[in-house]
């Protein structure tokens, strides 16, 4: 990922706070800063953000449909790197050394 680009977070479902603190905060610590996260709405972190601040969804703040984040970064390529990885079918030796995925392995769930 690049160290230098904004990080665009959206927010998607119920409501939430978002609490930002002093990195190596404890549990205890006041936010500095607190966002109300509606859904469809978004923020940006800005380079260093994350190696400055760090940032928590308050507890007892979401309801009961649940919270979504979806983070936007940008990612760089090494020059002469292809930008997808390239994966050969799996043999029968390398099905047992690689964990599954559990993107592709999971059951489909329904949230509530």
């Amino acid at each position: 990922m690049e160290d230098k680009a904004p990080i665009v977070v959206v927010s998607i479902g119920e409501t939430g706070q978002v609490d930002i603190l002093p990195y190596g905060a404890d549990g205890r610590t006041r936010p500095i800063r607190s966002i109300i996260s509606r859904s469809g709405s978004g923020y940006v972190m800005l380079p260093g953000c994350q190696e400055r601040f760090k940032h928590r969804v308050a507890k007892g703040f979401v309801g009961p449909g649940g919270r979504f984040a979806l983070s936007f970064r940008r990612r760089v390529v090494p020059v002469g790197r292809s930008p997808t990885r390239q994966r050969s079918a799996p043999t029968a030796a390398s099905r047992e050394e690689e964990p599954e995925d559990p993107l592709t392995t999971a059951a489909p769930r329904t949230l509530r």
